[in-house]
């Protein structure tokens, strides 16, 4: 496995807990979910007929007060979510 995001969404029955949990979704059909390496830290996983999740590791997290940080996080997840987007043709 190259990272843990990728490791936690691996195989498809993993990959449906994740996705229920983040959408709040009950689903039992791992055949209607995908899973897309968009970079080298980011998947996205998407349910046939409903939304989409970008999961990206955005680094180590730090036990120290850093102001910037949710500012990072923008940033790394508006780029891998237009890396995905090229990739479908979308911009």
């Amino acid at each position: 496995m190259e990272n843990f995001i990728e490791m936690l969404v691996s195989d498809e029955n993993a990959a449906l807990d994740v996705y229920n949990t983040l959408g709040n979704t009950t689903y039992t059909d791992a055949d209607k979910l995908t899973v897309d390496s968009i970079e080298e830290d980011a998947v996205c996983i998407r349910m046939e007929g409903d939304v989409a999740f970008v999961l990206a590791d955005i680094g180590e997290q730090e036990t120290t007060d850093l102001p910037g940080l949710s500012t990072r996080c923008i940033l790394y997840a508006t780029k891998a979510i237009c890396a995905y987007l090229e990739t479908m043709g979308g911009i």
